[in-house]
């Protein structure tokens, strides 16, 4: 049996916006991992099922080559959430081999957890990692909505799946 699945290739570029305004192009970032929180089951010993509706924080990641009003932009908004929108582009090769170039983008509310420390080494670049504290994450792929975890309002829509659909109403 063929597979059905397809082969991504690298990423061939990526961009970062803040708030509209672009701040980085061709950076290392690290999009929120979706954590469910657990809860113990006493059944042949114990077994930890996941809480849909209760996700652990979400943490996105930047690293930016200098100093620059990019860097000042994103480390701004210490006194408040800012709306970070990263896309990239990536070739995808179908089982026949035939290839195809797919975007993607992820969309976050999101507050700084910090100002970086700036290394200065002769010779070399400064690279500056900033992380910051995730409060909504919304991802799409090639135009499809994957995910969108927004920890305030009460939304987790995994794969079209509404897992506050039957909760919202009774609070």
């Amino acid at each position: 049996m063929a597979t059905a699945f397809d082969y991504n290739g690298p990423v061939l570029a990526n961009t970062c916006y803040v708030d509209g305004q672009l701040v980085a192009r061709d950076v290392s970032m690290t999009l929120p991992e979706i954590a469910f929180e657990t809860f113990d089951v006493n059944a042949s010993g114990t077994v930890s099922l996941p809480v849909p509706t209760r996700t652990d924080d979400m943490e996105f990641a930047i690293t930016k080559i200098g100093e620059d009003l990019g860097l000042l932009k994103l480390a701004g908004a210490a006194d408040g959430a800012i709306t970070i929108e990263a896309r990239w582009a990536k070739d995808v090769h179908d089982r026949l081999g035939k290839a195809k170039t797919e975007g993607a983008k992820a969309f976050m509310r999101a507050i700084p957890k910090g100002f970086p420390g700036i290394e200065l080494e002769p010779g070399e670049a400064a690279e500056n990692e900033m992380t910051f504290a995730v409060l909504r994450y919304q991802l799409f792929i090639n135009g499809v909505e994957y995910c969108c975890i927004d920890k305030l309002n009460h939304i987790c829509r995994i794969k079209g799946k509404d897992f506050y659909q039957k909760v919202n109403p009774l609070i």
